[in-house]
């Protein structure tokens, strides 16, 4: 508060020049997190116990920010010693909780709720500065907090008379007859679920059951006329809920935003979400602000290029505010930080590469004269091109700056900090040959958000494709290159798998009772296809984020997506060893990884649709 309220009074005028132009808008946004906030502490009106999952666990670490007398808190269950945990988000909301004087209990179902509304507000803010557009950013904030997921469905038409099977009960059940029976099975799963899901929606007497079913969740009159039609299989917790995020094969997590925020376990994969989201924007921020400058003051622009820059000091603050959010990631849930750290890596390197040519413009008459005039190293300053210092200075450097920072500013936590003994680094899953997720439950997990990517991606690709007189050529060429690549990084590690396990050794079917011979042989026919799939499409982007003529918002929207799929494929292929056995060895790396995939792919997509209401399609 009180750095915000110096900022605010030395950019007085400015900030108040910005209210007068902007007061609608924040109206808006403030209005938009009232409503979000409202409706999951309606949600938590209707279950406030803090029982079940990690709960306890997570309200036991409040407690201990607001007993806490020294940092880091004393471990509630192991006495004398200090959290080793990653608890810096239960901390952030204890100490509010107690600065407030709000009981603990009442501090956790309140900011169970605030997590989803700043959730929202932040992706609608980062696609609507993007794109300038309300329903590009409504789509994706929709798609970040309140999209469900396919399994849903499935699930739902599972428990409708003659519905497909149960999803679990389908993937634990099919034997491995070849892939081409294993997609007509799963053909013929989608195809009762459509008719299922088709009859429920006009046939009404059904149609008011499954209402009915949705409205005894928080309206006890509603839950008594749903005991007497015997509906408890679409409310009851364990035979809907809990199953919409046990998808692949029971052996890893699977949940997914909303399904987070309804359980409201308050846990690091939940806290996480908005500091991740702040940090994004903070990137976003950084590259439109660092190339509008350097196109502004290579163009001779100075009044204008010093406007949009702010000086040294407010340079210095967005690098210093950056380095704090990407420290506060690893201490709130360390399983954020890779992708994180990845994305601000790579935005230092393509601000400079795509803006690299307005630097030189920019700096050529000034700092880089004087640094020749030095003469520090005599001749070798020669080769030491001005380019290439530039090169040094915002892609070597800065980053170095950058992961120095956020280390130090948080030395405390690392220093008590010491993970478990059992986490052995990264496992590969051709070395476990069991465990991958497979294309159907890809499609229950993902098949939302893809269901609108795809007609997203054809459009895209159409228009690039007729844009220009050799673009139908570069989409062919897009397409061979990724399918190809896709292709035959399946075929390697598949064929590193058979090194580990070959189904052609076995003499007969092995029975389900040997769990791991048995998901091994299984699992042999679909592996790496997920991979391959989720390959493509971030292969397929690749266009949008490097051609040089692409303006920024697709630059990001393709980049955004990107990071979405790498994170599904890298799942495919490694795992964080935590030192469980197949198949429950990557449970963790799933359901942190994907949680995270879910927003890059939502604000991906909210982008997109966003320059398309703006009619702006951008090609490569």
């Amino acid at each position: 508060l009180a750095v915000a309220a110096v900022c605010f009074f030395r950019a007085r005028p400015q900030m108040i020049e910005y209210l007068k132009l902007n007061w609608k808008r924040m109206v808006v946004i403030e209005a938009i997190f009232f409503v979000v906030f409202a409706f999951f502490v309606y949600l938590k009106m209707s279950n406030p116990d803090i029982y079940q999952g990690e709960k306890p666990m997570n309200i036991a670490f409040v407690n201990a920010a607001y007993r806490a007398k020294t940092f880091p808190a004393i471990d509630p269950w192991y006495a004398g010693e200090t959290i080793n945990y990653y608890h810096y988000g239960h901390l952030c909301y204890g100490l509010l909780g107690k600065w407030l004087g709000v009981p603990p209990e009442y501090t956790y179902n309140l900011a169970v709720a605030t997590i989803p509304a700043f959730v929202f507000c932040l992706v609608f803010g980062i696609v609507f500065n993007l794109t300038r557009s309300y329903l590009g950013g409504l789509i994706g904030a929709f798609l970040t907090v309140f999209a469900g997921t396919l399994k849903s469905v499935i699930q739902m038409a599972s428990l409708l008379p003659n519905g497909p099977q149960d999803p679990k009960i389908f993937r634990e059940r099919y034997e491995a007859t070849g892939l081409y029976d294993y997609f007509v099975a799963v053909w013929e799963q989608i195809k009762l679920t459509l008719l299922k899901i088709g009859f429920l929606f006009w046939h009404s007497p059904i149609w008011e059951k499954v209402s009915l079913a949705w409205r005894s969740v928080w309206n006890p009159d509603a839950m008594a006329q749903a005991d007497q039609q015997r509906l408890a299989n679409f409310y009851d917790f364990d035979k809907y809920f809990w199953k919409l995020s046990r998808v692949t094969k029971s052996s890893v997590a699977n949940e997914f935003p909303v399904w987070t925020h309804v359980f409201a376990d308050f846990h690091a994969h939940q806290l996480i979400m908005p500091i991740g989201m702040v940090l994004v924007s903070l990137l976003v921020a950084y590259s439109i602000r660092q190339s509008g400058y350097w196109r502004l003051k290579g163009l001779g622009a100075l009044p204008e290029a010093r406007n949009l820059y702010g000086g040294s000091i407010t340079s210095a603050f967005q690098i210093l505010f950056i380095s704090l959010l990407l420290g506060m990631v690893f201490i709130t849930n360390g399983w954020d930080y890779p992708a994180l750290l990845g994305l601000t890596l790579f935005t230092f390197l393509m601000v400079f590469i795509y803006s690299g040519g307005d630097w030189w413009r920019a700096n050529r008459f000034g700092f880089g004269r004087y640094l020749v005039r030095m003469n520090i190293w005599g001749r070798g300053i020669k080769r030491l091109t001005i380019g290439k210092f530039g090169f040094i200075q915002n892609v070597v450097l800065l980053p170095i700056i950058v992961i120095s920072l956020s280390y130090f500013l948080f030395y405390p936590f690392h220093r008590y900090f010491h993970p478990p003994k059992r986490v052995a680094g990264i496992g590969w899953m051709h070395q476990a040959a069991s465990g991958w997720t497979t294309p159907y439950e890809f499609l229950q997990i993902f098949g939302i958000p893809l269901l609108i990517l795809i007609p997203i991606l054809i459009t895209w690709l159409w228009r690039w494709g007729t844009a220009s007189k050799w673009g139908g050529l570069k989409v062919f060429l897009t397409l061979i290159l990724s399918l190809a690549a896709s292709i035959g990084l399946v075929k390697y590690f598949s064929g590193l798998t058979l090194k580990s396990f070959d189904p052609a050794s076995l003499e007969s079917p092995p029975s389900i009772r040997d769990s791991l011979i048995y998901w091994q042989w299984v699992d042999s026919e679909i592996a790496y296809l997920v991979f391959g799939v989720a390959l493509f499409i971030g292969l397929l982007l690749l266009p949008g984020i490097f051609a040089r003529k692409t303006r920024y918002e697709t630059r990001w929207a393709c980049l955004l997506l990107a990071v979405g799929f790498a994170i599904i494929a890298g799942c495919e292929v490694v795992y964080i060893n935590e030192g469980w056995s197949a198949p429950l060895h990557r449970w963790n790396t799933v359901f942190k990884f994907h949680l995270q995939a879910w927003h890059f792919i939502g604000l991906g997509i909210g982008c997109f649709l966003g320059l398309w209401f703006q009619r702006n399609p951008e090609t490569p």
